[in-house]
């Protein structure tokens, strides 16, 4: 399992502020064992379990912050530039 790394203040700030807006949005992450993931959700809470940061979503899922790859067309400072980049 990989070590958890913290995310921005600003990318859990905008985060904080879906969930109060209470909205549906497109959030993209990848699961602990590497697939990708796209849901259409409402952010419900972010919760703190053994020193790591989890998003609860209105699905029963729970997210990992640093594995997610876009939430409401924001990209966070933790994914690189290239992510979402065709090489086609």
């Amino acid at each position: 399992m990989e070590e958890y790394r913290k995310v921005s203040c600003l990318f859990y700030d905008q985060l904080t502020d879906l969930i109060v807006q209470k909205k549906y949005v497109r959030i993209d992450f990848t699961t602990d064992i590497k697939e990708f993931i796209k849901r259409q959700t409402v952010l419900k809470d972010i919760v703190t379990i053994e020193k790591q940061e989890f998003l609860m979503l209105n699905t029963g899922e729970s997210v990992r912050l640093d594995r997610i790859k876009k939430v409401d067309g924001i990209i966070p400072p933790h994914v690189k530039n290239d992510y979402y980049q065709c090489d086609c």
